[in-house]
């Protein structure tokens, strides 16, 4: 981790929340430390993890047979790596924010993966830290903005673009975010909106983290399980943020749909239908 980065994101303790206050944490020689309660969370493999319960999370850590598919679908630059030209994907989604956002604007970017999405981002000069709960995919990101590129298993190589403001990644969860509240000018939430147990609170956690004006980029394939949104999951979305439902209310910038696609393999490509919608924070509720 950055030394700089615990201040610049304004990092809380996690632990402290139960207490009904955050404190910061600071970068120490093993790993981050909360000045309030002391309580230390542990690096590994240069990944900071700032969860309630590190070692909780480490030990359940699952195999991540998606890695690579992420790492050629997010940086593959040359073929035969990259999309066939005929192929129909279409632009990121983060094409959508990048032209509302204003110089040098600090970017959190809630389940990151492998971090795609803050690269291109922090390349257009934004401050960006990237949240995953999955290890391997921060690591993975590390190595990339350390080295600017990576080998794959099969002997392929795949490249990150050049961050031009400030990078960093952490092991976090983007349902209890050990950030400071109304600390960002932006929240990306890519593909994730319809995997967590609880995608309205995940709207409130936004919501928190914005400050007044700030941005949010919601792109989503899916509905969520656990809440039924009807057929068209877009328009679900700018009634649930519309109405101060999920603890701020917000206001439809732009919105779209994009084609985006995960390689199976090195002759198979999964396409899917991306809902895209930009919301600017009005008012707290």
């Amino acid at each position: 981790m950055n030394p700089a980065t615990p201040e610049r994101f304004d990092l809380r303790c996690p632990r402290c929340r139960d207490a009904d206050t955050s404190a910061r944490v600071r970068l120490g020689p093993q790993g981050l430390v909360c000045a309030g309660c002391g309580a230390s969370f542990p690096m590994v493999e240069g990944a900071a993890v700032l969860v309630r319960d590190p070692d909780a999370l480490i030990e359940a850590q699952p195999a991540d047979p998606d890695l690579t598919q992420y790492l050629l679908a997010d940086f593959a630059r040359e073929p035969p790596l990259a999309w066939p030209a005929a192929s129909p994907v279409g632009p990121c989604p983060t094409s959508w924010l990048v032209p509302h956002l204003t110089p040098g604007s600090r970017v959190v970017d809630l389940g990151c993966g492998v971090g795609g999405a803050a690269f291109r981002l922090a390349s257009a000069g934004h401050d960006v830290l990237g949240l995953d709960l999955r290890c391997g995919r921060i690591q993975a990101a590390l190595q990339l903005r350390s080295h600017g590129h990576q080998a794959l298993g099969d002997g392929s190589r795949v490249v990150a673009l050049k961050p031009r403001g400030h990078l960093d990644f952490l092991v976090g969860d983007a349902l209890d975010p050990p950030l400071a509240g109304e600390a960002f000018d932006a929240v990306v939430v890519q593909n994730l909106y319809d995997s967590v147990v609880d995608p309205v609170l995940l709207l409130n956690q936004c919501g928190a983290l914005l400050r007044p004006g700030g941005l949010l980029l919601l792109a989503t394939p899916y509905q969520p399980g656990p809440v039924a949104l009807g057929p068209e999951p877009d328009l679900a979305l700018r009634q649930l943020l519309g109405t101060g439902a999920c603890g701020a209310t917000f206001t439809c910038v732009t919105e779209g749909e994009t084609t985006w696609g995960l390689p199976d393999g090195k002759r198979r490509l999964v396409l899917y239908r991306c809902d895209v919608l930009v919301g600017r924070k009005l008012t707290t509720v």
